[in-house]
């Protein structure tokens, strides 16, 4: 069982630690859930809409944040725990990927009424994100458009 900050440590992990700490702008073990994700769950409609066994996601959470850990694992679990456990890591983040400093800031982007505005200022304010979480948002807004699309085609 790893500490609360120990190498093998993912879930509850500050996104810039686990940047600066696996040397990648994406932390690794996200990666290798979306690619499972996207490997076995595309045609699958609902994964982010519906949960896995609660068990199971104990299980991985457990798994991702061990020593034992390998890619290779993610094969003894369910399409839905891994979008599940997804879904866990970004609402245990400690600081969200729109981070807390930038809030308000975000929230401010919406007063102008001219929408082509509030876009641009969005933009401006994504761009300023630190740069583990400015990674991330594009890998996870990338790997929902693949998603989506999948169903529009």
């Amino acid at each position: 069982v790893c500490e609360d900050f120990a190498p093998c440590k993912f879930i509850r992990v500050p996104l810039e630690l686990l940047y600066k700490r696996e040397d990648n702008h994406v932390p690794v073990k996200l990666e290798d859930l979306l690619n499972y994700i996207e490997t076995y769950g595309l045609t699958r409609e609902g994964i982010y809409r519906t949960n896995g066994s609660q068990q199971e996601k104990k299980r991985l959470i457990a798994l991702l944040d061990s020593e034992a850990y390998t890619v290779d694992s993610l094969n003894d679990f369910d399409v839905r725990t891994a979008a599940d456990v997804v879904k866990f890591f970004f609402r245990s983040l400690p600081d969200p990927v729109f981070t807390f400093a930038a809030y308000q800031r975000f929230i401010m982007a919406m007063d102008p009424e001219d929408r082509e505005e509030r876009i641009k200022i969005i933009f401006q304010h994504i761009s300023k994100l630190p740069p583990a979480h400015y990674c991330t948002l594009q890998t996870i807004v990338l790997h929902l458009i693949r998603y989506f699309l999948t169903f529009l085609m």
